[in-house]
This record gives C-alpha cells, sequence and structure tokens, in this order.
C-alpha cells in the first residue's frame, strides 16, 4: 500500500516535471575581504560562486515564500 502511494507521487511529480519548463538559472559571485576564521586565521579574500533558480516570489508582509 505504501509502495503504491510511494509511486504514485513519484509518477505525478514525473509528469510535472516533463511538462514545466525549468527554472531560471542565474550565476552570481560574492566576495568577503579579510575573513576572519574562530581560530583567528585570516583570509584576505574568500570568493563565492553560487547558482539561483528561478525568482523570488513575496507574500503580503514582503517575505520571500519559495526559497529554500
Amino acid at each position: 500500500m505504501i509502495i503504491r502511494t510511494v509511486l504514485a507521487a513519484l509518477a505525478a511529480a514525473l509528469a510535472f516535471a516533463t511538462t514545466a519548463a525549468p527554472p531560471a538559472v542565474q550565476e552570481h559571485d560574492f566576495v568577503l575581504h579579510d575573513f576572519r576564521f574562530r581560530s583567528g586565521e585570516v583570509l584576505p579574500e574568500l570568493k563565492l560562486h553560487y547558482r539561483t533558480l528561478g525568482a523570488p516570489r513575496r507574500d503580503a508582509a514582503g517575505r520571500i515564500v519559495n526559497a529554500v
């Protein structure tokens, strides 16, 4: 019974995934200068490269509701 439910949910998710357009991917860079570790060591420059999927959607209070 549980396996049948899981398989049905998986089939529905796959059907939706194949018909929906993939979210837009954006790439960003973020640089922190003089990053200090707890040990006291300092990294002169910490570079982070990341990707975001889709665009933020906000509720009436302005909070982003579709981010993980």
